[in-house]
């Protein structure tokens, strides 16, 4: 067997040699997967951004005295095929600046990128001459034993078969580690350690890989809803495309912290129940993020049991569907249950489901919303201000227990108007929950907060016993 380097065959001559059959395709060698076109406009793109392209190996068989002489793709037939296509007007290129459902990370979109949404004929002829002169790199191996070339195929393609997400793995950026982080893995648990949703304890998922994957999904769908307001899809591919759109991710920003949070509340409020199969941790998070923000706190100890009311009542809905009988349940399974076996990995399902998650489980957990209204405005400010006779009123709570405490008159500047009872915990934007306070007063630690809410109340009671 002979193997001869070949640095500098030029883009054209592939092409053209494909086209006149020259080189030759050998099924053998090709039953994998066929590039999708967004594939094939990717390595279009990636050559005029002066990358280069994995290596070309070639077969090349000589029978007689060297008159017949076959040459075979071994190993990249895909991309000879998108090359070829491209060149034949098939397909435009992708365009960085456009509203297209492939987002590039946000850097490629400040390069100029001139070949942006065109096909071939559409190019300038400095671009046409570029990429057919673009030189790749070709194994040719000689030789008339197929079996030392399928023995180099199979070599080629060696190595423990990768899961998609093994393959996310081990792309580069700091979206990746991100997901390494809370997905942990194994081989490197010191770094990777994993939040606990997403270890085997707490998740259904059987395989590492498959839950590193769901925590991937489980992001990539909080994101989308806290940035952009939606649902998106959660296929395989809208995975690749939206690591490839976060390779400048900060793992540190706000929504990685909230996260984090989240996924570690879920968890403890999951304590001693069973392990949650894909559907539910997801909702669960995308539930948590709102309750943490909406709704006031108290909830943490009943979720666990919520959701083992939601399960009995989705397990009896679909039990009464299978039986084709009748049931008060039903649009547990007609909302929900269906949507988790069919097609439950595109936005619109997702969409519907969550809907119906939600609401169910709000009705369930009889959990109290927020006052939409967290700040005094300026005008209930002032009153409080000279209404409370510009006394902070943690000084004359102090003052009633501490002879050597002392009033502590407020400048403007220096006011801060405290919830007496927590906006956390229910607590009203009005004026009768509104106690003036120094900022260097206002109490952080829970017992002083409750502390100072007891004795507001006492006083409240005194005045109307006065009354």
């Amino acid at each position: 067997m002979k193997i001869e380097i070949k640095t500098n065959t030029p883009v054209k001559l592939v092409v053209e040699d494909k086209k006149s059959g020259d080189l030759r395709v050998n099924s053998e060698y090709q039953r994998g997967l066929t590039w999708k076109e967004h594939q094939k406009q990717m390595f279009i793109d990636s050559l005029f951004r002066g990358y280069k392209a994995p290596a070309f190996y070639f077969h090349k068989k000589i029978k007689g005295n060297y008159d017949n002489i076959s040459i075979e793709i071994i190993d990249g037939q895909q991309r000879i095929d998108a090359l070829a296509s491209y060149i034949d007007g098939a397909f435009p290129l992708l365009d960085p600046n456009a509203n297209g459902a492939f987002k590039f990370p946000n850097f490629s979109e400040e390069i100029i990128c001139p070949w942006a949404g065109k096909r071939f004929d559409e190019l300038t002829d400095e671009l046409k001459k570029e990429l057919l002169d673009h030189e790749l790199v070709i194994y040719e191996i000689t030789t008339n034993d197929d079996n030392q070339v399928r023995d180099l195929f199979i070599r080629l393609q060696a190595g423990t078969p990768l899961t998609p997400q093994d393959k996310r793995d081990a792309w580069p950026g700091n979206f990746t580690d991100f997901v390494l982080t809370i997905g942990g893995k194994q081989a490197n648990h010191s770094r990777w350690y994993g939040l606990d949703l997403f270890k085997p304890n707490r998740c259904a998922k059987a395989k590492e890989s498959e839950r590193r994957q769901l925590a991937a999904q489980a992001f990539m769908l909080y994101w989308n809803k806290t940035c952009g307001k939606k649902f998106c899809d959660i296929k395989s591919r809208n995975l690749d495309e939206f690591y490839h759109e976060q390779i400048g991710f900060n793992k540190n920003c706000s929504e990685a912290s909230e996260f984090k949070a989240i996924c570690d509340e879920v968890s403890r409020a999951l304590d001693g129940h069973p392990k949650l199969v894909g559907h539910h941790l997801l909702h669960l998070i995308l539930l948590v993020a709102d309750l943490r923000s909406d709704f006031t706190s108290g909830w943490q100890n009943r979720l666990g049991d919520a959701l083992g009311t939601f399960k009995s009542n989705c397990t009896i809905a679909k039990e009464a569907n299978k039986a084709n009988e009748e049931s008060d349940l039903q649009e547990y399974y007609t909302e929900y249950v269906q949507w988790t076996s069919r097609s439950s990995d595109i936005s619109g399902n997702i969409q519907r489901r969550h809907i119906f998650f939600y609401e169910k489980m709000i009705e369930i957990l009889n959990v109290k919303r927020k006052d939409d209204n967290r700040t005094f405005s300026s005008s209930d400010r002032q009153k409080i201000f000279y209404r409370d006779n510009r006394l902070c009123q943690y000084c004359e709570m102090e003052k009633e227990s501490n002879e050597t405490a002392y009033s502590h008159r407020i400048s403007w500047e220096d006011a801060e108007i405290h919830h007496v009872e927590q906006h956390s915990h229910g607590g009203q934007t009005i004026l009768a929950n509104g106690a003036l306070m120094h900022k260097d007063c206002h109490p952080k630690a829970m017992r002083k907060v409750e502390e100072f809410a007891e004795w507001w109340k006492s006083r409240k009671r005194a005045s109307h016993a006065l009354d």
